[in-house]
């Protein structure tokens, strides 16, 4: 029961999220909204189906298991700050997954799946290779067992992480202003669309994925004057790939930046 209220808020955000970036435009382009969407949410279907639902099924049975109850609730008593705590160390995760992304070849090869996009929209949430989705999941099981979250923080989190990471793929026109102000407390698509420049001095930048506050802790965040102005995607990879390409493109020669 606990996943239906996250299938709702998911499902509701696609739905909103997409229509404003319809009529709010950022980035005007010639792609269709079909041709931006269609690889990207064939890529969401094969993760979800392949990983996704093995990943609650792990996630379920090592929360309930009672051999250790994990750091957080060995710790900390009060579940106020239990939820508090829980929910600032999986953001930090992502944090540091993200980053390492970047950092470490093997993980790069995977994650330019995500950076070759060429039109930011809500489905780009989703353009993520299945080997970079699967061993993220793996990674965040033992994070989750390690400190002991309890499995409705765990969901909480979650239901917020999408919703942010949809927003910030977002084609949105966010005010310029309102955006600036936004991004010093949650992750907006300005604050976003220079990690996904072709200058990898940029990208190599704000690799928060719910909280901002990571970058600015880290010291990696920047901030582009002018957003519009941002080349996406790589130059390696300057035409759309269908979902084949995609998923072959980790084993390919082009590693990019």
């Amino acid at each position: 029961m606990v996943n239906l209220p996250k299938i709702y808020i998911i499902c509701g955000s696609l739905f909103a999220f997409g229509v404003i970036e319809n009529l709010f435009v950022f980035y005007h382009t010639k792609t269709s909204y079909l041709q931006k969407i269609r690889s990207n949410y064939t890529l969401a279907f094969i993760n979800a189906i392949s990983i996704n639902s093995m990943f609650i099924f792990l996630l379920t049975w090592i929360t309930t298991k009672p051999v250790f109850s994990g750091i957080i609730p060995l710790c900390i008593p009060n579940p106020h700050i239990q939820f508090l705590i829980s929910f600032l160390l999986l953001d930090f995760f992502m944090y540091t997954w993200h980053r390492l992304m970047h950092e470490v070849p093997w993980g790069w090869k995977f994650h330019q799946v995500h950076h070759s996009e060429l039109n930011l929209n809500t489905s780009s949430s989703f353009r993520f290779h299945s080997i970079e989705i699967f061993t993220s999941k793996i990674l965040q099981l033992g994070w989750i067992w390690l400190l002991g979250i309890d499995l409705e923080f765990y969901f909480f989190y979650e239901i917020i992480f999408i919703v942010i990471v949809l927003f910030q793929h977002s084609n949105i026109a966010v005010p310029f202003c309102l955006d600036k102000i936004m991004s010093y407390v949650i992750v907006t698509p300005n604050f976003h669309r220079i990690h996904h420049s072709q200058n990898g001095y940029e990208a190599n930048s704000n690799y928060s994925s719910v909280l901002s506050l990571w970058d600015f802790v880290f010291r990696t965040f920047k901030w582009h004057k002018n957003p519009l102005l941002i080349q996406i995607g790589m130059v390696e990879y300057p035409q759309q790939k269908n979902t084949l390409q995609l998923l072959k493109m980790p084993f390919t020669k082009k590693k990019g930046r």
